[in-house]
Formats: C-alpha cells, sequence, structure tokens
C-alpha cells in the first residue's frame, strides 16, 4: 500500500476532500509545465497568491466546496487564484466565465474563414481558446447565438452559408 501521507487539516489521504482536489488541481495548472492545462494556467501568466500555496489559508478564506462546485476565477477570468477573485461555481456559471464564451461573431467568422489555411492547433493560439472548441466550431457544432439554435436563422459571409452559425430572429 502506498504511504498518502498524514494531513492535519484532515482533508488529505486516500479519500481527499472536494476543496483540497480543487487546491491541488489549481496548483497543478499553474505550477506544473509537465500539467496537460499548464498552457491555459500558468503559461498564460496565471498565478496562486503566496496566501494560497498552503492549504490552511485557502481553505480558510475559500471554505468548504459545495456540492456540484469547482474553483472559478471570478469576476476577472484571467486574474489570479486570490481572495477576491475566485468562487465556487456551478458547471452553469462557469461555463459563462470561460474565455471562449465570449467570443464575437465577429471571431467566429474568422476562425470559420481559417478552415484550410491553417492548423486547428494554430486557431486556437490566435484566439486564445482551447483546440477542441476550434474543431466544435468548424464542425458546426458549437457557437450560436445565446448558445440556443431556437428563433435563429442561418446566415451567410461572403456568399458562403452557415448554416450552423446564427443570427436571432427578430419578431415585430
Amino acid at each position: 500500500m502506498r504511504n498518502i501521507g498524514n494531513f492535519r487539516h484532515g482533508h488529505g489521504g486516500e479519500r481527499p476532500s472536494g476543496v483540497y482536489v480543487s487546491w491541488n488541481q489549481m496548483k497543478a495548472r499553474c505550477l506544473n509545465p509537465n500539467h496537460t492545462y499548464f498552457r491555459n494556467y500558468g503559461g498564460r501568466g496565471i498565478k496562486i497568491c503566496d496566501r494560497w500555496m498552503k492549504f490552511e489559508n485557502f481553505l480558510a478564506d475559500m471554505g468548504p466546496r459545495p456540492e456540484g462546485t469547482s474553483l472559478d476565477r471570478y469576476p476577472n477570468k484571467d486574474g489570479n487564484y486570490e481572495p477576491g477573485n475566485c468562487r465556487w461555481a456551478t458547471r452553469s456559471q462557469q461555463s459563462r466565465n470561460r474565455r471562449n464564451s465570449r467570443l464575437s461573431a465577429e471571431q467566429v467568422f474568422e476562425i470559420l474563414s481559417l478552415r484550410g489555411k491553417m492548423y486547428q492547433r494554430d486557431i486556437a493560439a490566435k484566439f486564445g481558446i482551447h483546440q477542441w472548441t476550434v474543431s466544435k466550431i468548424l464542425a458546426g457544432k458549437i457557437w450560436s447565438e445565446g448558445n440556443s439554435t431556437k428563433g435563429f436563422i442561418p446566415i451567410s459571409l461572403n456568399g458562403l452559408l452557415f448554416p450552423k452559425l446564427s443570427v436571432p430572429i427578430h419578431s415585430s
């Protein structure tokens, strides 16, 4: 059996608490260059305040993680992990605070116009979004105004029709 370690705060061990897992993941994303998402956090300059390098301080400031939530940098999604810029948020709240949810129609048009001209990873880097997001935009699976297809019509740009990219229908 591996040695998990003794934790005075009681949140680690074989079944770590949600708040401890979130704290550990935050540190990995910001501090470990080998972490899958480092480039989106530490690689972009997102830092953790000195106080939160110690779990007990993080716990004192954030409190236990409520069920169904995760750590979110809010109100400044580009800010650091620090008191005053973090909250426990539901998946729905976090989806409204993501960088890819802030793409304008013009940016989506540009992404679509780059199909076949640039690699998806390069398009993602250009717009500061994940390659998965570019792939889904190019496949027409995401991005419609309000994340809904109800009440929307297909639009075209320079004669090209984008049926999955749509604008709202305004009723009179």
